[in-house]
């Protein structure tokens, strides 16, 4: 498993937010996974902003 943290600030709150993106390699596929409310809600159908900047910075 890799972990990475992730800052995230968004415009209507006032202090950033630290969030976990997770990948955990089984039989050959990546699983991607993220703490952000977003990922909990809809991870299931696309990945979140932290979960794609991880990616585009590896």
């Amino acid at each position: 498993m890799t972990i990475w943290e992730v800052w995230s600030n968004h415009t209507h709150r006032r202090s950033p937010r630290l969030y976990t993106v997770s990948r955990v390699e089984e039989q050959g596929k990546a699983h991607w996974g993220c703490t952000c409310p977003d990922f909990e809600a809809n991870g299931q159908w696309f990945p979140c902003k932290h979960i794609l900047y991880v990616q585009y910075e590896v």
